[in-house]
């Protein structure tokens, strides 16, 4: 169950990694659509896409010594670091398809960036329920 949940929370990280790669992609691919002329725009997706590299590396790296952490740290560590990926992956994938953003959005990005925002999404959640489960099956040993 441990290497099931380690392989999950390796898997978010190395999404949001994608995920980060892909906004730099639209940004340097489109930088001659008149959207980005806006500082404001170019701003906040290298913002964006740096927070999806930091959070992505930091869940790889704690998926790397995952199996050697202490039972607290485990739990502590990877529900954080999911829940931040769970909300990200809701508010970029999840959110979008469940209403339009195009009415109120000047700019959209490729349509991948939805689909990997779901998978972000979906990863994530199967992460803090096996780490739940992970935990509540080793205190109904102890």
């Amino acid at each position: 169950m441990a290497r099931v949940t380690q392989k999950l929370i390796q898997g978010t990280g190395v999404s949001l990694l994608i995920l980060a790669t892909l906004y730099f992609g639209e940004l340097l691919f489109n930088l001659d659509n008149p959207h980005f002329n806006d500082a404001d725009a170019i701003e906040l997706i290298v913002k964006s896409a740096m927070s999806f590299l930091l959070l992505g590396g930091a869940l790889v790296a704690f998926s790397v010594f995952y199996p050697e952490a202490k039972k607290t740290t485990k739990v502590l560590g990877a529900i954080s670091l999911l829940t931040l990926a769970t909300l990200l992956g809701y508010a970029i994938g999840v959110e979008s398809f469940t209403r339009c953003l195009s009415s109120c959005s000047t700019f959209e990005m490729h349509w991948i960036v939805n689909v990997v925002g779901v998978i972000i999404f979906a990863l994530s959640i199967a992460g803090i329920i096996s780490v739940l489960m992970q935990f509540l099956k080793s205190a109904e040993v102890s």
